[in-house]
């Protein structure tokens, strides 16, 4: 009971570390191959994930960022294209967006604890790019 009472009491620091995470990636990517998913002002959920979508490029961008050590990982494919699922329901479910994140989707490094000084090291690593 008591680790629950001191992490709900670190709660809101670590909401307010994710938003300001999250507005530092928006802000401070300028490079065309990146593009934000979702408008954080819309969002009714703390974005837990720094998400964007890397149009033609994901695989380029995942090689760069694996040769500089940087841990990003793809978005998951979208369940309706994997082949193990024959459900022609799934074919075309109502998530009108997964197959593109799933094909063009990238999470950037992030979390309530990450480093912002490294964070920006890594915007201004992907913004040389540009």
């Amino acid at each position: 009971a008591s680790i629950c009472k001191a992490q709900m009491r670190s709660l809101g620091e670590k909401a307010e570390s994710c938003l300001n995470l999250n507005m530092i990636y928006r802000e401070g990517i300028t490079n065309k191959d990146f593009k934000p998913v979702g408008d954080i002002r819309d969002m009714k959920q703390l974005p837990i994930y720094n998400e964007f979508i890397l149009n033609g490029t994901r695989e380029k961008w995942k090689k760069r960022l694996d040769n500089a050590d940087v841990e990003a990982r793809l978005i998951y494919p979208c369940l309706s294209t994997c082949e193990y699922i024959n459900n022609r329901s799934t074919k075309h479910g109502p998530f009108k967006n997964s197959e593109r994140f799933g094909r063009h989707g990238i999470y950037l490094p992030g979390g309530p604890d990450a480093n912002i000084d490294k964070i920006k090291e890594l915007i201004v690593f992907i913004n040389s790019f540009d």
